[in-house]
This record gives structure tokens, C-alpha cells and sequence, in this order.
């Protein structure tokens, strides 16, 4: 009876295997494409600009403020973003906004010299934007948002209707079932090429999928965050927002100066947060507007995100927000991305995914070689 039972429980979701697949195919191979090329778009636009973003580490770096003075002066713009990296090669960021708004000037400048290394190579960026697109919703917005979230709800019944399908009757058979016959007729090759790099991606595409759908549509993310919502707290911390200073911060003030100097602001706010990472500085566009200096602290391989509030006027700390000061749904909001993204542990971890999200594409294109098959035959 209970073999009955299971018999015909694996022929149902063979055919919902079958079918959902062959309706979402296609959208789930440009989705696992996408992701593919984007898994390394940060190293992959770092080397395409290497002369622009890299630098020679010779003497001492300037004053943030003179570099930054250069750049006003040389654009006639006033400075919106500023960003110092922690690694001494790397070149200083700045956005610059002209006379009007729409009028921005991006450009990277040599700490050292304090002279312009250029601007990173429009086409390569608009490449990677595009494809961002395309990822996520198609090129066609909310249709293609849409459309990618039903993909990606398939996709991950796919994989838990897959284990099922894969999952041997027998123990002696298990073996077999993790591994491929190079000597077998190519059919059966691309048979097992389908289950068993299927199996082995499980994992990492299921945890791409999830973090897919949370990132990309609000129905999931809401389901998600009112679990974690109403999930026991006994064990978890003060449920601050980030926007709450914490004591530390309302008891540190910095030194007013007169004009704002930006390094000893710099200065100031690793002593608040003390600890190595990028500095991202913005500056008010308005009046009464703050100036907020970021940093990133490396926690498990995952960059978090820290930052200080100060008054455009006389440099006082208003407002600081630490990565624990965050309720946990923000906290992992902000950790997804990199679950995403498999940045999580690093460049181990990166390269997984990458691997994981190219087995994910050749998925559809094997299912596809094996319902073709299946089709011959009768």
C-alpha cells in the first residue's frame, strides 16, 4: 500500500517536474544566465577600469579636503559623495553636481598627487546595468518582475519536485545516482548531467531562488519578514531601529570647526566605529541637511553597514547607527543581498555560486534534451 502510495506521489510530481518546467524554462535560463555573468561584476568592472580605480601607493595621501578641493575647482561642482577606500591602491571617488541638478560629474582622483585618473568606462557599466535589468525584470519592469517571480516559484519546486524524483529507490542504487558514465550513450549522459548536477547545485540554487524572490517581489518579503516577525525573541537583542542613536553616540561630540573639515571628521568617526574599512562620506544638498559618514565592518565574510550623522554646521554627532542596532528583519534584509549574491563567506563561497548558478542554466536545456527524448519514443 505504501509503496502504491509513493509510486504514484513521484509519478505526480514527474509530471508537475515536467510540465513546470518546460512553462518556465526558458525565463529561468535567462535568469540563471544573467546571474552567471553578474557573480563577479564588482572584480569584473575593477579590472575593466583598472587604470582608472587603482593607483600607485607612493609617500603619503593628501588631506581629503584638498584632494577634494581639486575636484570642485577643476568641474565647478560642489561635492555630493565621497568615497576612501581602505586598500592604499585605490583611487578616491567623487560626485560632483553642477550648476543644476541633473548636471553630475563622476570622477576618480590619486590620493598622492591629488591630480584626476579619469572616469570608469561608461560602456562596461551600462553592460552590467542591463543585464541587472534583464535579471531581474526582463527589461520590462513590472511585467517582467512579475513574470521572473512566477519563474523563480517554479523554479524552486523544481528543485524540491527534483529530489524526489532523484532520490533512489534502493541504497545500492545511491551510488549511481551520484555520478555520471562518461561511457554511457550520450543520451543517458545528459540524463545524469540533469540529476546528478542538479543534486549537487541543490542546495545553492534553492538558497538563490529564496533570496531571489525576497530581494525582488513584496508578497514574499512581507511573508517572510511578519515570520520573523512573530518568531520568539528570548534570545534575540533590543529591538532598535537604525535610525535610534545609540548611548555611545549621544555622549560623543565632536569638535565644531569652522569651516567643516572632512578629515578630522574622518578622524572622528573611526573613533567612534574603530575599526578598518571604506569611508563613504555624504554631504548635505540642502541646508539643515546632516553629513553622513559610512564604514563597513566584516562580519562572517559579509560587509555590514555602519554609519554616524553629524551637523552640516558645527561637525556635532547627531545620530549613530550600528549594524546591531537594527531589529533583526533589517538585519537580514541587508544579509540577503549577499546570500544572493554568495558573498557571504567571501570568494570561495563567490565562486560556488557562480559554478551552482551555471549548473542552474544548463538545468533547463537537459530537461528540455530529456522531454525530447521521451517525446521520440512513443
Amino acid at each position: 500500500m505504501k509503496r502504491s502510495i509513493l509510486r504514484k506521489t513521484k509519478a505526480a510530481f514527474g509530471k508537475l517536474h515536467l510540465w513546470l518546467g518546460l512553462a518556465s524554462g526558458l525565463i529561468v535560463f535567462i535568469i540563471c544566465l544573467t546571474g552567471t555573468i553578474l557573480a563577479f561584476e564588482k572584480n569584473l568592472e575593477d579590472w575593466f577600469n583598472r587604470k582608472v580605480v587603482y593607483v600607485k601607493a607612493e609617500g603619503k595621501p593628501m588631506e581629503l579636503d584638498a584632494v577634494m578641493a581639486n575636484f570642485e575647482q577643476t568641474h565647478n561642482v560642489t561635492t555630493s559623495r565621497a568615497r576612501v577606500y581602505k586598500n592604499p591602491r585605490r583611487a578616491i571617488y567623487f560626485q560632483g553636481i553642477g550648476q543644476r541638478p541633473s548636471e553630475r560629474v563622476n570622477m576618480y582622483y590619486n590620493p598622492y598627487t591629488g591630480e584626476p585618473t579619469g572616469t570608469i568606462n561608461e560602456s562596461v557599466s551600462n553592460f552590467f546595468s542591463q543585464t541587472m535589468r534583464l535579471h531581474r525584470w526582463l527589461l520590462v519592469r513590472n511585467p517582467g518582475r512579475l513574470i521572473v517571480g512566477v519563474a523563480t516559484t517554479i523554479f524552486l519546486f523544481m528543485l524540491i519536485s527534483g529530489i524526489v524524483l532523484w532520490w533512489p529507490k534502493k541504497r545500492t542504487k545511491l551510488k549511481n545516482s551520484l555520478s555520471i558514465n562518461r561511457k554511457a550513450p550520450w543520451k543517458i549522459i545528459n540524463y545524469q548531467l540533469h540529476n546528478v548536477l542538479g543534486f549537487y547545485s541543490l542546495i545553492l540554487l534553492f538558497v538563490m531562488g529564496f533570496s531571489g524572490l525576497y530581494i525582488g517581489q513584496k508578497w514574499f518579503r512581507n511573508g517572510v519578514n511578519n515570520v520573523m516577525a512573530e518568531a520568539p525573541k528570548s534570545s534575540a537583542k533590543k529591538d532598535n531601529t537604525a535610525a535610534v542613536a545609540t548611548p555611545k553616540a549621544q555622549k560623543t561630540t565632536l569638535t565644531a570647526v569652522d569651516p567643516i573639515n572632512y578629515q578630522a571628521l574622518i578622524k572622528q568617526a573611526n573613533e567612534l566605529l574603530p575599526y578598518e574599512s571604506d569611508i563613504n562620506i555624504s554631504l548635505p544638498r540642502k541646508e539643515g541637511d546632516a553629513i553622513t559618514i559610512s564604514k563597513y565592518p566584516v562580519r562572517f565574510g559579509v560587509r555590514l553597514s555602519e554609519s554616524i550623522d553629524l551637523d552640516s554646521q558645527t561637525g556635532e554627532v547627531t545620530k549613530m547607527s550600528t549594524f546591531n542596532d537594527r531589529n533583526r528583519i533589517q538585519q537580514f534584509r541587508y544579509i540577503n543581498r549577499f546570500l544572493h549574491t554568495g558573498e557571504l563567506m567571501g570568494w570561495p563561497m563567490q565562486l560556488l555560486f557562480f559554478i551552482a548558478c551555471l549548473i542552474g542554466t544548463s538545468l533547463p536545456i537537459t530537461g528540455t534534451i530529456i522531454w525530447i527524448n521521451k517525446m521520440k519514443k512513443r
